[in-house]
């Protein structure tokens, strides 16, 4: 992550700081709706409902609807320019890197490695600036700002709520500590494909020649 962030350029950033910024205007604007909810709630159950100020309070949650969904479409167009920027840039890098490679050190990468790296990896990188990042900044930002307005109000729903998000944070944590090497070993078995798949395509004449699609289809099959 600290690495990613380190090759963004100035345009990046200048995407991703907007990004932030509308992301925080559209949880501000979800968060307003129940607002409005519990106002109307409340002149209900008083009975001092007026029509006008119900339908009032119902045009801003409307309004706040419609301007939060267009503010997220905004803010997922930032996202996917910053996304496809990005990882422009990377390949760009990858591609030159691998150019000045000697052979030494191309054998030990093995091709297959290199192209899963330059088209698979990159697009890993690339779906989670695009959701990923967006989720990242925008998920605690709803929680800490729930936890804020419940906590002046309700003690009980503040300590339900706190309740709640962290056994939410602990399972996140459980999740992504039982994946991660299971995502290592999808990388390498990645490179094996690749690999497979580059030998038979290139050496397809061979292939032919020797009568020996089974046994390459069973090769592939077993990868």
């Amino acid at each position: 992550m600290i690495k990613m962030l380190k090759n963004l350029k100035p345009g990046h950033w200048a995407l991703l700081l907007t990004n932030i910024f509308f992301i925080l205007v559209q949880v501000w604007l979800d968060l307003k709706i129940p607002d409005y909810m519990s106002d109307i709630t409340t002149m209900v159950k008083s009975g001092t409902a007026v029509v006008s100020a119900v339908l009032g309070a119902g045009g801003y949650m409307l309004l706040c609807a419609f301007a939060s969904m267009l503010v997220l479409i905004f803010s997922d167009y930032l996202s996917a320019r910053l996304a496809a920027s990005f990882s422009r840039m990377l390949r760009r890098k990858i591609f030159v890197k691998v150019e000045s490679f000697s052979m030494e050190e191309i054998d030990r990468f093995s091709i297959g490695s290199l192209i899963t790296r330059s088209t698979n990896d990159v697009q890993q990188i690339q779906m989670f600036v695009s959701r990923g990042l967006t989720r990242l900044v925008q998920t605690p930002v709803i929680a800490i700002l729930a936890l804020m307005k419940i906590s002046g109000r309700y003690l009980e729903w503040s300590v339900i709520t706190s309740i709640a998000v962290a056994i939410v944070l602990c399972l996140v944590v459980f999740m992504v500590m039982y994946a991660h090497p299971k995502m290592r070993r999808n990388q390498i078995l990645n490179d094996d494909l690749n690999r497979t798949m580059r030998d038979n395509m290139t050496g397809i004449r061979v292939v032919r020649a020797y009568n020996a699609e089974d046994f390459q289809e069973a090769r592939f099959e077993e990868i």
